[in-house]
């Protein structure tokens, strides 16, 4: 996780995933950052939008 900022209803975080899977046969090694924002609707916190970037990531850019 690079980044989490929340209060009582709403947050943000952007972290980075390692992800092996196949897509259309093909092998996928990626290394993704994603950024999401979460919302509590009734007491209840769920995903209000989330973006994946490319499989190329540089952590190196979050330093």
């Amino acid at each position: 996780m690079h980044r989490l900022e929340a209060n009582s209803d709403w947050g943000f975080t952007a972290f980075t995933l390692k992800e092996a899977f196949s897509y259309k046969g093909d092998l996928n090694n990626d290394l993704s950052t994603y950024s999401l924002i979460f919302k509590k609707i009734d007491g209840i916190w769920k995903i209000a939008w989330m973006q994946r970037s490319q499989g190329t990531t540089d952590i190196s850019s979050w330093e």
